[in-house]
């Protein structure tokens, strides 16, 4: 390993530092908005941001429900970007894979707000993530997860760079030819942990195909989804028509939450399972 390929590259600090920082802030401003729900600027924000929804069909307490959904899990987001900005400067593969995954969508909340501040900092955000593959970053974590350029000369290796055994299997000048024995073969990680990422590309597909039919269904069929559930024996719990409604609208906002979260799964599962075979 090289002095200069040791060394951890300055952009990938500045990078790492400015998205944990643009993270923090989102799940710091996220609390506040939370916990400012209630007051009087807080409701007429809450009307203002609910009304498109509610224009759309919903009702106003299923659309406080679904931003309220949408904010948690955008803190939730939020905070697992600033733990991957932290292992990514310390130098840990998967969560730069992670954070190039998260990183898109406070960027995309940022760009979201509609104010100038707002919209520099997921500038800044898309800029970062921008750097975190760039060739000395690369290179760097190449090094660092022992996968160094076969261009490095390892220390002690023989015979010297520049020379060549000769025929005879001599060096020049009658040196004899030394045989370095290389570090043990590292044996394959077990094959159950090369599964789990399988594991977990199927049963993602299969909830988000699960979740994608139920909001087919609800669009195309929904009152007479309620008006089964009135007429048939299922609502033992005797619920109105307006709770009915209210529970599968919760339902359905829960649905379009989850998508977003098996298609990051998803992804992910398929980048480790790119590195697993790549390792082989």
């Amino acid at each position: 390993m090289t002095e200069a390929g040791s060394r951890r590259p300055p952009r990938l600090v500045t990078a790492c530092l400015y998205l944990g920082l643009i993270s923090a802030f989102q799940v710091i401003g996220v609390l506040i908005e939370l916990a400012d729900w209630s007051s009087l600027d807080g409701q007429a924000r809450l009307t203002r941001w609910t009304d498109p929804l509610v224009e759309g069909g919903m009702t106003r307490a299923g659309a406080e429900t679904a931003l309220r959904v949408a904010f948690t899990m955008v803190a939730i987001i939020a905070a697992a970007a600033v733990v991957f900005a932290v292992y990514t400067a310390l130098g840990h593969a998967v969560s730069r894979i992670m954070l190039s995954i998260v990183g898109p969508v406070i960027g995309l909340y940022c760009v979201g707000q509609g104010s100038l501040i707002m919209a520099i900092q997921g500038v800044v955000v898309f800029t970062c993530l921008f750097q975190l593959w760039s060739s000395d970053v690369r290179t760097w974590f190449a090094i660092k997860n022992g996968r160094a350029p076969q261009n490095d000369v390892p220390t002690g290796a023989w015979p010297p760079p520049g020379t060549s055994p000769d025929s005879t299997g001599t060096l020049p000048h009658g040196q004899p030819t030394r045989i370095e024995v290389g570090p043990p073969v590292q044996q394959s990680r077990p094959r159950a942990a090369s599964v789990w990422p399988l594991i977990v590309l199927v049963l993602s597909s299969l909830f988000a195909m699960g979740c994608g039919a139920y909001l087919v269904v609800y669009r195309v069929a929904r009152d007479e989804m309620v008006r089964q559930q009135l007429e048939s024996g299922a609502n033992w719990m005797n619920l109105s028509e307006a709770e009915i409604r209210d529970g599968y609208e919760q339902l359905a906002v829960l649905s379009w939450v989850a998508i977003p979260l098996c298609l990051i799964a998803i992804g992910a599962s398929l980048v480790l399972m790119l590195r697993q075979r790549r390792k082989r």
